[in-house]
């Protein structure tokens, strides 16, 4: 049977999030979009970036693109996919790197995952940080000394971490 979603109001879910239902025979709820927003944030090579919600091929997920601006209007380039299109996901933060790399880490019902964009534009995804999503909001953090990854989310307990 097709699954076919429609988008909920905020007092139709938890906690004022926003949701998406996915009208499937089980009724199962996809939490997709948590406050949704734009996060700019910078590289160490002196550009500025954008990432925010977006729907790609029915499913929700993030975007991330890097902003140029001139004396008349501020410019997106073309956009990258900051997760497994193959599945419902939430934007929860993104980092700038020292080289013109950056990493966001989004969640999905199995759990935060992270995806990290290299200088050159190559889009690496790490899924299975986690057995269950976070109660808030991930963290990522980009050291700008070595590079190094630090991912941080609670689950009840006190908060968990990931490196690279």
């Amino acid at each position: 049977m097709p699954t076919t979603a429609r988008a909920a109001k905020f007092s139709d879910c938890p906690l004022g999030h926003a949701c998406l239902w996915q009208d499937n025979p089980d009724f199962e709820t996809s939490y997709v979009v948590d406050l949704p927003r734009v996060l700019t944030f910078a590289t160490g090579d002196g550009r500025l970036h954008a990432a925010w919600p977006a729907l790609v091929n029915g499913h929700a997920g993030a975007m991330a693109a890097t902003l140029t601006a001139n004396a008349n209007a501020v410019q997106l380039a073309t956009p990258v996919t900051l997760w497994p299109a193959t599945t419902d996901v939430a934007l929860a933060d993104a980092a700038g790197g020292p080289d013109g790399s950056y990493a966001a880490v989004w969640w999905d019902t199995d759990g935060p995952g992270l995806v990290e964009v290299d200088a050159a534009g190559a889009v690496h995804v790490t899924t299975g940080l986690a057995g269950e999503r976070p109660l808030r909001f991930a963290k990522v953090g980009i050291d700008p000394g070595s590079g190094r990854l630090l991912v941080v989310w609670s689950q009840g307990t006190p908060s968990v971490a990931w490196t690279k």
